[in-house]
């Protein structure tokens, strides 16, 4: 049987709703949000985290990407650090589908894919699997004193989080 609304909203959670809306409005600027709700600010006593991408150029569309059994040897694409419309154009997902003509996204390289990957839902980033392992990522300011010339990594956070949610 359902259970009837509280009477009052937690002020944890009111006050976060109140930062998510002012977020919403500011979309001039890009930043991220992220939001956690321990089970005593719940009314159900449910814990919660969310995470959005507040930049106004992102590809935010929700992808399922599905469970898949790989054969020995498979390599996995790594895509890179493209957040705009489309993000990716593969086969991983419905969702990355090519459309109106669009070329298919090249990969910055591969790693080794693993027997099983687990089905997930993403959309910036890999943010929960089909086990309930969920997730929600903050980017803040960073200044990394090395000189981006000859870096040679191809993970980021968007596919550490993809990894994470397959693996």
């Amino acid at each position: 049987m359902p259970r009837a609304p509280p009477a009052a909203m937690p002020l944890g959670l009111a006050l976060c709703l109140v930062a998510l809306q002012l977020c919403a409005v500011s979309a001039d600027y890009d930043s991220c949000t992220t939001v956690g709700v321990t089970a005593g600010a719940s009314a159900d006593g449910s814990t919660m985290v969310t995470h959005t991408s507040d930049c106004a150029q992102c590809d935010s569309r929700v992808a399922y990407v599905p469970a898949r059994d790989w054969p020995a040897g498979t390599k996995r694409p790594v895509y890179m650090a493209k957040l705009d419309y489309p993000r990716e154009v593969s086969d991983r997902s419905e969702t990355y589908q090519a459309v109106d003509g669009q070329q298919p996204s090249v990969p910055s390289g591969f790693i080794p894919q693993v027997e099983h990957t687990y089905s997930y839902w993403e959309a910036v980033y890999g943010y929960m699997n089909e086990h309930g392992l969920g997730l929600g990522e903050s980017t803040a300011a960073a200044n990394f004193p090395v000189s981006r010339t000859n870096l040679s990594a191809i993970l980021w956070i968007r596919p550490l989080t993809q990894i994470a949610m397959e693996r």
